[in-house]
C-alpha cells in the first residue's frame, strides 16, 4: 500500500477591521459520464478487533490489508474503518510493530481511521484516565494530518478522537472516530464537528457501542447525546463484544441510523481473526450491501447475521450549486428547495408543495432580505443589514440575532462558503481587495487582490472542494478557486454573465453553467464542457428559477404558468406540477 501522498492545500488568510465603505454542440456522452460518476458505487472496509492478529498471527492482519490494496480499484474502496483494539497489550512493542507492518501509512492507496479501543489505552487506565501515550506514540496525529481528507483531532495535539471527510457515490461523508468510552468533553467536540458538516453523511466509528442487537452503556449515551441529535447521521460501527449485530433506529429528525457491530477475535484459534466487513454502497439502488470475508481463507460468512443488504439509506446529497452561493432556501432541512414570500409576515411553502407555513412576524420585505445558513444547522436563515450592523433570523423563526458590526450594506454584499465549514460567509470587494467575513461574525479576512469588481462576479463550486469559487467572463469563462487563486480557465465562450445561471444539473457536486439558446435549455458541466442539452421549451430565461424541488441533489428548473407552480426535474423532463397559487414569480424567492 505505497503511493505518493496527495498534497493538502492550506488556505492562508489575513484579518482586517470592518470598515464603512457562443454556442456549443450538445454532448450526450459528457452528460452520461458525469451522471455515471455521480452514481458510482463504492466500498469501505471495517476492521474488527485485530488484537490477537497483532499478538499471535500478524500474517492474518497483513493478508487483510493486502487484500484491501489489491481490491482498491476493482471495488472502488474509499476508506478503512478500524473499530479499535488494534493490539492486545499496549505495552508490547512487537504488537504495535505487527499492526503497523500490516496497516502501512494512511497516506497509501486507501486511507484509514481508528477509534482506539480499551486494549489500545495505557495499561490499567481503561476505566480511569483512559491514557493514550502508547497509542499516540505509534499512531500519532502527524501520521494522519497529511491526508487530503484529514479534518482535525481532539485534543488538538493528539489522535485520540479525530474526523476525516471524503466524497464518494455522489455524496459527501464525515467519518468521526471516538476513543473507548468517550467523556463529556469529547462528545461535546463531536457534536460541534457533526453540526459543522450538515451536508455530509456522518459515520461514527468507536470501539464499544452495542453488544449484538443491544446498546451498552457507552452506546446508549452516544445515541442520546450525539448520534440521534443530528439529521445527517447514517451509520455507526463498533466491535468489542465477541459477536455481531445491527440496530436500525430513527433519530429525532426522522433519519434512520444503521448501527452495526462485529468482532471475530479469538485467542485460541487463528482463522476467526481473519474476517473483516465489506460495505458496498450503490447510489442507484440507495442500498448498502454488507458481506463478511476472510482474505486469508478466501471465505465468506453467509448467514443472515453476517451477510445482508440495508435498503433506503437516503443519503444527504450535496447541493453545492446553491448552498455555497447562499442561494438555496431550505427552512425545514429536508434537502428540497422551499419557496419564500412576505406579506403580513414571512411564509414558506415546503418544496413548493404545501400551502403557506408561517415563519416569523416581520415587516422587513423581500428587497431588504438575503439568505444563507449562518449557524450551520442545515436550515436557511434570513439576513439583513441595518446600516450599522448585520443580523440574521435563525431559519426565519427567531427575532434578529446580531452578527458583526458593519456599515457595508446589502448592495455591496454577496454570500458563499469560502472556508468550507458549512456556514455562509459574507463577501465584499473593497478597492481591489476581495474579502470575506467568516459566517458574518469576524472582521474581514483577505482573499485575493483583483481589479474585477463585484458586478462582474458570480459564485459557485466549480472544482467540487466544498468551498465557494468566484466566476467571471472575458474572452472565456474563468474561476478563482475559493477566491484565493489567480484565474483558472474553464470553457471558451462568448455567452456573458447576463445570460447565465448556475446549478448542479448532473449531481456531481460541482456547479454547472446554465443557459437558454432559442428554445433549448442547456448546461456546461462545471463550466468545462461544450453545451449539454436539457429540455426544449418556449419558456424564456427571464421566467425561470432554479432549485432542487425533489431532493435528488440535482438542480431543477421552476416556472409559474398562470396559477400553477411547476418544475422540470433537473431540466430534463416535461413540467411536473407543484402547488396552485396566485403568488406570482416576482414575489417569490428561492435564493
Amino acid at each position: 500500500m505505497r503511493v505518493g501522498k496527495v498534497a493538502r492545500g492550506v488556505a492562508l488568510a489575513a484579518s482586517f477591521t470592518l470598515v464603512a465603505t457562443t454556442s456549443y454542440a450538445p454532448t450526450t456522452a459528457a452528460r452520461a459520464q458525469a451522471q455515471a460518476q455521480a452514481a458510482e458505487s463504492f466500498t469501505f472496509v471495517m476492521l474488527p478487533d485485530t488484537q490477537y492478529a497483532s499478538e499471535y498471527w500478524p500474517e492474518v492482519f497483513r493478508a487483510q490489508m493486502q487484500w484491501v490494496d489489491d481490491q482498491r480499484a476493482a471495488r472502488n474502496i474509499k476508506y478503512v474503518l478500524h473499530v479499535g483494539d488494534v493490539v492486545d497489550n499496549s505495552d508490547q512493542l512487537a504488537q504495535w510493530n505487527n499492526s503497523k507492518s500490516a496497516m502501512g501509512l494512511p497516506t497509501d492507496d486507501v486511507p484509514y481511521i481508528i477509534g482506539p479501543g480499551n486494549h489500545d489505552l495505557d495499561p490499567g487506565t481503561a476505566s480511569t484516565t483512559r491514557a493514550t501515550t502508547r497509542y499516540n506514540t505509534h499512531y500519532p496525529r502527524s501520521t494522519f494530518s497529511g491526508l487530503p481528507s484529514f479534518g482535525g483531532t481532539y485534543p488538538a495535539a493528539k489522535n485520540d478522537n479525530t474526523y476525516h471527510t471524503f466524497t464518494a457515490g455522489g455524496a459527501d461523508w464525515l467519518v468521526l472516530a471516538l476513543k473507548y468510552a468517550p467523556n463529556s468533553d469529547e462528545i461535546a467536540w463531536a457534536n460541534q464537528v457533526v453540526a459543522g458538516h450538515p451536508g455530509h453523511n456522518a459515520i461514527l466509528v468507536t470501539h464499544a457501542y452495542q453488544n449484538g442487537n443491544t446498546k451498552d452503556t457507552n452506546g446508549t449515551r452516544l445515541w442520546n447525546e450525539l448520534v440521534s441529535r443530528h439529521a445527517n447521521f447514517r451509520f455507526t460501527f463498533s466491535g468489542h463484544y465477541h459477536n455481531a449485530g445491527r440496530i436500525s433506529q430513527q433519530g429525532v429528525h426522522g433519519n434512520t441510523v444503521h448501527q452495526i457491530q462485529a468482532d471475530y477475535q479469538n485467542a485460541g484459534s487463528r482463522d476467526p481473526n481473519s474476517y473483516l466487513r465489506v460495505f458496498t454502497y450503490s447510489p442507484a439502488a440507495d442500498s448498502l450491501d454488507v458481506k463478511t470475508y476472510s482474505p486469508f481463507l478466501n471465505r465468506y460468512l453467509t448467514d443472515a447475521t453476517n451477510q445482508f443488504v440495508l435498503n433506503g439509506i437516503n443519503l444527504v446529497r450535496p447541493r453545492r450549486g446553491e448552498l455555497l452561493t447562499g442561494r438555496q432556501l431550505d427552512f425545514d432541512d429536508d434537502r428540497r428547495t422551499d419557496v419564500f414570500t412576505t406579506g403580513t409576515g414571512w411564509q414558506y411553502s415546503s418544496a413548493a408543495r404545501t400551502s403557506w407555513i408561517d415563519l416569523a412576524q416581520s415587516t422587513v420585505g423581500l428587497a431588504d432580505l438575503r439568505f444563507g445558513d449562518f449557524d450551520g444547522d442545515g436550515r436557511t436563515d434570513v439576513f439583513r443589514a441595518t446600516g450599522t450592523a448585520w443580523q440574521y433570523s435563525d431559519a426565519a423563526r427567531t427575532s434578529w440575532i446580531d452578527l458583526a458590526q458593519s456599515t457595508v450594506g446589502l448592495a455591496d454584499l454577496r454570500f458563499g462558503d469560502f472556508n468550507g465549514d458549512g456556514r455562509t460567509d459574507v463577501f465584499n470587494v473593497f478597492g481591489t481587495q476581495w474579502r470575506y467575513s467568516d459566517a458574518g461574525r469576524t472582521s474581514w479576512i483577505n482573499l485575493l487582490n483583483s481589479t474585477v469588481p463585484l458586478a462582474d462576479l458570480r459564485f459557485g463550486d466549480f472544482d467540487g472542494d466544498g468551498r465557494t469559487d468566484v466566476f467571471t467572463t472575458g474572452t472565456g469563462w474563468q474561476y478563482s478557486s475559493a477566491a484565493r487563486t489567480s484565474w483558472i480557465d474553464l470553457a471558451q465562450s462568448t455567452v456573458g454573465l447576463a445570460d447565465l445561471r448556475f446549478g448542479d444539473f448532473n449531481g456531481d457536486g460541482r456547479t454547472d453553467v446554465f443557459n437558454v439558446f432559442g428554445t433549448q435549455w442547456r448546461y456546461s458541466d462545471a463550466g468545462r464542457t461544450s453545451w449539454i442539452n436539457l429540455l426544449n421549451s418556449t419558456v424564456p430565461f427571464a421566467d425561470l428559477r432554479l432549485g432542487d424541488f425533489n431532493g435528488d441533489g440535482r438542480t431543477d428548473v421552476f416556472n409559474v404558468s398562470g396559477t400553477q407552480w411547476r418544475y422540470s426535474d433537473a431540466g430534463q423532463t416535461s413540467w411536473i406540477n407543484l402547488l396552485d397559487s396566485t403568488v406570482p414569480l416576482a414575489d417569490l424567492r428561492f435564493g
